[in-house]
């Protein structure tokens, strides 16, 4: 629960970061939305954010119903299929550098459990750096 009210934190933060600074985007989706065009008034956002969120939680249990069959599923094998393909896209998308990346990010990402912190929690490491490199501060 912590995890997705980050991420929905990070979303709105982009999205205000977006209006605000007109220009500085600090993910993919704000790029393609100053791409296209915000919309004149904000409503439109919102509403398009709320249907957004009721259709997510419609999917949500429509797919929550038949995913009984995933408890079949090893865990362990599953985990080394998903390393193994995201390796793989990564070695194709990006040859050696981004397995590289994928390495550093792999060890940034060890770093909380090494030190006994929740993942959510060190968000606020990277959080606070973009948002002061975003107001021109560092």
């Amino acid at each position: 629960m912590a995890t997705s009210a980050a991420n929905t934190a990070n979303a709105f933060l982009g999205l205000a970061a977006l209006i605000a600074l007109g220009g500085r985007m600090r993910n993919g989706v704000m790029v393609v939305l100053d791409s296209i065009g915000m919309p004149s008034p904000l409503l439109i956002l919102a509403g398009g954010g709320v249907a957004a969120a009721l259709c997510g939680f419609v999917i949500t249990i429509v797919c929550g119903r038949g995913a009984q069959f995933l408890g079949g599923i090893p865990v362990r094998a599953m985990s080394y299929t998903v390393i193994g393909a995201v390796t793989l896209l990564a070695f194709l998308l990006t040859g050696f550098f981004g397995i590289f990346v994928l390495v550093c990010a792999t060890l940034v990402g060890l770093i909380p459990s090494l030190v006994n912190v929740r993942r959510v929690t060190c968000m606020g490491a990277v959080m606070l750096p973009v948002i002061l490199f975003s107001l021109n501060v560092i």
